[in-house]
C-alpha cells in the first residue's frame, strides 16, 4: 500500500478532515448523498471515491477506473480488515473480486455498499451490494 493511501485512509477512518498530499482529501459532510447526519468523504483529485457514516460506507470508482483509484479503494478495504475483496479490472472493465475471482461486474459509476462496519467479515457477501 502506498504511503499516501495509508495516510489518507487512516484519516478517513479516524474522521480527520484535511488534505493528504496533492491529490487526496478527507472532508466532513452533513446530510449529503447517502449520509444521514454527519459523515466523511474521501476524495481523489476532487472526486468522491468513498463516503462513510457510523454504520456503513460506500465506495465508487467515481467514473475513473484507474490503477490509482483502485489502489486507494483497495487500501481502504485492507485498513478495514477486508483483505479478500477488492476492485480490479478484467478485459478493460471494472469488477469486484473475491479471492482473485470475479464476483460482480460493475460500472465505474456504481456505489458499492459495505454495511455494519464493526461486524463486517470478509466472508459475508450479503453485505456487498450494488446500488
Amino acid at each position: 500500500m502506498r504511503n499516501i493511501t495509508k495516510q489518507s485512509v487512516t484519516g478517513f477512518m479516524n474522521s480527520k478532515a484535511k488534505k493528504y498530499g496533492k491529490n487526496m482529501e478527507v472532508v466532513q459532510m452533513v446530510d449529503a448523498d447517502f449520509i444521514d447526519g454527519t459523515g466523511y468523504a474521501l476524495r481523489l483529485w476532487g472526486n468522491t471515491i468513498a463516503l462513510r457514516d457510523d454504520c456503513q460506507f460506500f465506495l465508487t470508482l467515481a467514473g475513473h477506473n484507474t490503477v490509482t483509484t483502485r489502489e486507494r479503494l483497495n487500501g481502504l478495504l485492507q485498513c478495514y480488515g477486508i483483505n479478500n475483496v477488492g476492485f480490479a479490472q478484467r478485459n478493460f472493465a471494472p469488477v469486484i473480486v473475491r479471492d482473485g475471482k470475479v464476483i460482480a461486474e460493475i460500472r465505474d459509476i456504481d456505489y458499492i455498499t459495505f454495511s455494519a462496519l464493526a461486524q463486517l467479515s470478509c466472508g459475508d457477501t450479503d453485505t456487498l451490494e450494488r446500488i
